[in-house]
């Protein structure tokens, strides 16, 4: 990508100039699958890329957790945007898991989920 993207959904290796890999994409689709789900923009509280580059390089700031998330897939979020890219599954270990999460949904339950509050540090 030579370091083109959009931050807030750019893996942290790629703005540091490191090499990477499939890897940098499942970063990229956490933040999406995060972002699909609580229905916010992320780091929409930054104001430009540059405070998003250093919150996410430097700081290893992620989006706020979602209430009533289920375990097994916030597990997979945490997991997915990992600083450490070889923590990070690969797509093929995430699809099963997605379509076991599935297996539990009923569409007429489905509901935007709600953020965590978060404490300032």
């Amino acid at each position: 990508t030579n370091n083109k993207g959009s931050s807030a959904w750019m893996a942290p290796e790629v703005f540091k100039g490191n090499d990477y890999s499939e890897k940098c994409d499942v970063f990229s689709w956490a933040i999406i699958l995060w972002q699909c789900l609580s229905r916010r923009q992320p780091f929409s509280k930054y104001d430009n890329e540059y405070a998003i580059q250093w919150s996410k390089v430097a700081l290893g700031k992620k989006p706020p957790l979602l209430k009533n998330c289920p375990s097994k897939l916030k597990n997979l979020l945490e997991c997915c945007w990992n600083q450490d890219p070889a923590v990070r599954l690969s797509m093929n270990e995430i699809v099963p898991i997605m379509e076991e999460l599935y297996s539990h949904c009923e569409p007429a339950t489905l509901y935007p989920l709600k953020l965590v509050p978060t404490t300032s540090k």
